[in-house]
């Protein structure tokens, strides 16, 4: 094992590669590199790298036997490289943290959390993979930009703290099927695709905005508001789909519906509708209910409502409803 955390430590780079614990703690910026013939930082045991300055990971950090990483950095983390962790993954210190190099970048565990708690700007794409059906949360405490793809397979909860895409939207956002999606921070905003394969829950009123979003789950609401701003195909299957207050679908691309959809708010449909199956749409509010577009489908549609329903376009112009009610 090696254990260096005097706070006066100074060196430019850092590699190990041991049977025990790595503990460094440098006084200013640190590259995770080559020295001599060995390559980053590999270890039967847990890695901690503390430094006053900026953190670099420019060769891979790769731990076994239960080995965690802990990266507590004061100045920018950029991962150049990739972390395989048999144990969980933290970032806690103050710095920002940004990914480059060539390909795709990846942070994997076996079973374990990933803990991200600064702000992520994606320079490359990136992976986060805690590689269990079963177990391990991801978690991204802060806003996450940056025009490339991330994906996120976890067995427990992914969670999305703040918003993703607010400042430079990301290009694509997948989930896998496995544990559930937590989106808490207001707002995902995409250039391409959002696809959720596992059930999706609303911690704030949320917008999410791209081409086409795909809910391979469930969507529950918790009593917050739904935009869903696309430009290509959204697909609203209404048991999927519950205690949502207030739901907006809009920016011009297409709504297709099915199945039975309440909200306990205003439903207002900006796209056009396209009906996919037999549709009913009611707010227990009650609330207005607002097709600003066209309807189309050879389907039967209910709306159900105490309040305003209201068709600002045509209806069955280019296919007719089977019935209206």
């Amino acid at each position: 094992p090696y254990q260096l955390t005097n706070g006066a430590n100074d060196v430019t780079s850092l590699a190990a590669n041991t049977t025990g614990n790595v503990q460094y703690t440098d006084f200013d910026s640190l590259t995770v590199g080559t020295v001599g013939a060995v390559n980053g930082v590999t270890a039967a045991g847990n890695v901690t790298l503390t430094t006053g300055g900026a953190l670099t990971v420019s060769n891979g950090i790769t731990t076994t036997n239960n080995g965690t990483v802990t990266l507590t950095n004061a100045g920018p983390l950029t991962l150049n490289a990739d972390i395989a962790a048999d144990g969980a993954v933290l970032q806690n210190g103050a710095g920002t943290v940004t990914t480059g190099g060539a390909g795709v970048r990846s942070i994997t565990t076996t079973g374990d959390n990933v803990t991200i708690s600064q702000s992520v700007t994606l320079g490359s794409d990136l992976t986060v993979d805690t590689q269990n059906a079963g177990a391990g949360n991801i978690t991204f405490n802060s806003t996450i930009d940056g025009g490339n793809n991330l994906i996120v397979n976890a067995g427990g909860v992914t969670t999305f703290g703040a918003v993703v895409g607010g400042t430079t939207a990301l290009t694509s956002l997948t989930t896998d099927a496995g544990g559930t999606t937590a989106i808490n921070g207001g707002a995902m905003t995409t250039t391409g695709a959002q696809t959720y394969n596992d059930a999706v829950t609303l911690g704030a009123d949320t917008t999410l905005a791209g081409t086409t979003p795909t809910f391979g789950s469930t969507v529950t609401g918790g009593g917050f508001d739904l935009a869903l701003n696309f430009s290509g195909i959204t697909t609203i299957t209404g048991a999927n789909f519950t205690g949502i207050k207030n739901f907006t679908s809009g920016n011009g691309g297409t709504t297709q519906l099915t199945g039975a959809f309440t909200t306990s708010g205003s439903q207002t449909y900006t796209d056009a509708v396209s009906l996919t199956g037999a549709t009913t749409v009611a707010s227990s509010g009650p609330q207005a209910i607002s097709f600003n577009n066209t309807v189309d489908g050879a389907q039967d549609l209910t709306v159900n409502t105490g309040a305003v329903t209201t068709f600002g376009a045509v209806v069955g112009g280019t296919t007719a409803l089977t019935s209206l009610t």
